[in-house]
């Protein structure tokens, strides 16, 4: 599991990791979101909402299904890089092995790395997962694979 992976992998008192239940805010864009997974480095700021959000977020990640990929991969992940806390993105595929990672960059860009083996690499927490142990004990669906064509014979 994420969550346990990723926990175990910061220092206590250095980040804090918070799950699904509490809501990030992006007041630049207007979106509020309950990312999968979001980790604060920093003292988290808290709006005083009912229900409270964050505002400075340094990790988000999303457990991409088959009905949110394209939202939380696109429009989503476009109105997080808006956040200035923001360092990184992170985006799991549910249904096979495949994580993709959006980095800022020192000079506000962004860099994008995907993969289906080797390791997530963190690198605004200082953070290396083995791509194995995030997906271990997950049976992914069996692909659907379209009917064999029957050959049509000539007369």
């Amino acid at each position: 599991m994420l969550s346990n992976a990723l926990g175990s992998r910061l220092r206590r008192g250095e980040a804090e990791v918070f799950m699904c239940d509490l809501r990030v805010h992006v007041p630049e864009a207007g979106l509020y979101a309950y990312p999968d997974l979001k980790v604060c480095c920093d003292a988290p700021e808290v709006t005083d909402h009912d229900p409270p959000s964050l505002l400075n977020p340094t990790v988000v990640v999303e457990v991409l299904s088959e009905s949110t990929a394209a939202y939380d991969a696109g429009p989503k992940a476009a109105h997080y890089r808006l956040r200035p806390s923001l360092k990184t993105i992170v985006l799991v595929d549910s249904r096979r092995s495949y994580i993709q990672v959006q980095a800022r960059n020192a000079d506000g860009t962004w860099t994008l790395t995907e993969g289906t083996s080797g390791a997530l690499v963190i690198a605004s927490l200082g953070v290396v997962i083995p791509v194995v142990e995030i997906y271990d004990g997950v049976e992914f669906p069996a692909p659907v694979l379209p009917k064999p064509r029957r050959a049509r014979q000539k007369r």
